[in-house]
């Protein structure tokens, strides 16, 4: 009995005419109805748990080029556009992310790359940028009666050489970025505040490597540099107005109950924070303030859960606290200053 050849088979819709050609692709010639099959992919990605689902925009942006503009502007997709989409919905189906999927993610207002084995940036972050610009803004407006004095010369007082950079220049602000993993945090800052000096620090080779490509990416490589730390703050020299942070919190008996796309895509030294999730805040308590300049301050997001341990971790260690909340409610980020700083003549 002879089959019914596919260009003269009938559908009872058009969801069904995908559906069939989902599971038949290499018989795909033509061009499906762009908004339509749209709707039909979003209905394929809603069963997904939250953290998997993605943005079909970011899918179309990323894998195809195509931006929200070219979609208006689209009546039709093309075979490939219709089976790159359903293969990112196969993957999406095993449990990995967008972001995983074209090692893209958007953050604050950028495109950056985030490599294998190196932490994804999560949205939360983008709050302590935030309150990072803030402070650096602040540091900036009280250094301004010395910016007529450097450098000598007729360049803007932030282009000083690399060279420099182990003579501080007491009209710009420095900003270190511990933990920079993907550098997420010190590249945006270094995008948004051109007249700072970033300094971004990791332990792990792959994640020095993905900041370094994130920095070519946001064309900052003129006000950032990298440092390539042992534990934390080896190897860090000089003194800055604010060391941001966003070190591995999570409690070690926590990491096995993490979901399949953190465990198996985010690197455990990223996330594992020590029995109690505390390890690195008693760390950065016990050393930050002898990298402050005056007035200099410390921002770090923290678990949901844990302002009230770290806020006592650094008011036993001689800081102010202050704690910022997310979109939830929750407490996310802690800002802490020094009540005491160490003689500084920069």
């Amino acid at each position: 009995m002879s089959k019914t050849p596919v260009e003269k088979r009938e559908f009872a819709s058009l969801e069904d005419k995908f559906e069939f050609y989902r599971q038949h692709r290499d018989l795909l010639r033509e061009e499906f109805p762009a908004d339509r099959f749209l709707c039909y992919i979003v209905s394929l990605l809603s069963p997904l748990p939250a953290y998997v689902r993605g943005d079909e925009i970011y899918i179309l942006r990323y894998g195809f080029g195509i931006t929200l503009q070219d979609l208006v502007k689209m009546r039709t997709f093309p075979p490939k556009v219709i089976k790159g989409l359903w293969r990112a919905v196969d993957n999406m189906q095993e449990g990995m992310s967008v972001e995983r999927m074209f090692s893209k993610v958007f953050f604050y207002g950028n495109d950056l790359m985030i490599k294998n084995g190196v932490l994804c940036p999560r949205p939360e972050t983008e709050l302590v940028v935030e309150q990072v610009i803030d402070r650096v803004q602040k540091a900036d407006k009280k250094k301004a009666h010395l910016k007529s004095l450097y450098p000598k010369s007729s360049e803007p007082y932030f282009y000083m050489p690399k060279s420099e950079w182990s003579v501080p220049n007491p009209a710009v602000p420095y900003v270190l970025d511990l933990c920079t993993g993907s550098g997420c945090i010190g590249v945006s800052v270094a995008k948004a505040c051109p007249y700072a000096y970033v300094t971004l620090s990791d332990i792990s080779l792959k994640a020095i490597d993905n900041a370094r490509c994130n920095i070519h990416l946001l064309n900052v490589g003129w006000n950032t540099r990298i440092n390539r730390a042992g534990d934390m703050f080896d190897k860090i020299e000089g003194r800055f107005d604010v060391i941001v942070c966003n070190p591995p919190y999570i409690e070690s008996g926590d990491i096995a109950s993490l979901s399949p796309q953190v465990l198996d895509y985010d690197p455990i030294s990223a996330l594992d924070g020590g029995e109690d999730g505390l390890t690195f805040y008693k760390r950065i308590a016990s050393s930050a303030v002898h990298y402050l300049r005056q007035g200099g301050v410390v921002v770090m997001e923290i678990g949901y859960n844990q302002a009230k341990s770290v806020r006592k971790i650094f008011e036993d260690s001689g800081y102010e606290v202050e704690a910022i909340s997310d979109y939830g409610g929750n407490d996310r980020i802690i800002i802490a200053t020094p009540k005491e700083y160490e003689e500084d003549n920069i």
